[in-house]
C-alpha cells in the first residue's frame, strides 16, 4: 500500500515536472515568436538559434517550477476523473493521456480568467498557444499512466485490457 502511494507520487510529481519544463519551452518558443514578427521592421533584431536555446533554458528553470505546480494542482483532479473513466472503458493510457492535456487546459483557462492582468501566460491568448501548451499536458498523463500500474481485477491475468476471468 504505501509502495503504491508512493509510486504514484512519484509518478504524479515527475509527469508534472516534464510538463513543466516542456510548457516552459513551449510558451517561450510563443513569446519569441510574437517578439520576432514585432521587431520585424528593426533591421538587426533577428533571434539567433543561440539566444533561442538560451532563452528556452532560462525559461525552463525560471518559469519551469511554477507550471510545474499548476500541473500538479491540474493533474490531481483530473487523474481522479480518469480513475472513474478508466473504470467503465478500460484504455487506462488513452484516458490517463487525454486526462493530462484537459487538465492543463481547464487550469490554464481558470488562471486566464482568475488573473489580474491580460493572460496569466501570454502563448494562452490564443486557441494555438492554450492547445500547444495543454500538450505538455499529455506527456505528464502517458507517463502517470506508464508509471502507475493499472488496478488489478479479480480474475484477472494482467489488469490490463484482457478480460480473461477464472470464475
Amino acid at each position: 500500500m504505501i509502495i503504491g502511494l508512493l509510486r504514484g507520487l512519484f509518478a504524479l510529481v515527475l509527469g508534472a515536472a516534464i510538463t513543466g519544463a516542456l510548457g516552459a519551452a513551449i510558451q517561450t518558443q510563443f513569446n519569441l515568436a510574437a517578439l520576432a514578427a514585432a521587431s520585424g521592421q528593426i533591421e538587426g533584431a533577428d533571434i539567433t538559434l543561440a539566444l533561442r536555446l538560451e532563452t528556452t533554458w532560462r525559461d525552463v528553470l525560471g518559469f519551469g517550477p511554477l507550471f510545474t505546480l499548476l500541473a500538479i494542482a491540474s493533474f490531481l483532479p483530473a487523474f481522479l476523473v480518469a480513475k472513474g473513466i478508466v473504470a467503465l472503458i478500460r484504455l487506462r493510457t488513452l484516458v490517463y493521456t487525454l486526462a493530462g492535456a484537459a487538465g492543463i487546459a481547464a487550469a490554464l483557462t481558470f488562471a486566464n480568467w482568475a488573473a489580474p492582468m491580460p493572460a496569466f501566460i501570454a502563448a494562452t491568448r490564443t486557441l494555438p498557444g492554450l492547445l500547444a501548451l495543454s500538450a505538455s499536458g499529455l506527456v505528464g498523463g502517458w507517463l502517470f499512466a506508464r508509471l502507475t500500474p493499472p488496478r488489478r481485477r479479480p480474475g484477472s491475468l494482467s489488469g490490463g485490457l484482457d478480460h480473461v476471468s477464472f470464475r
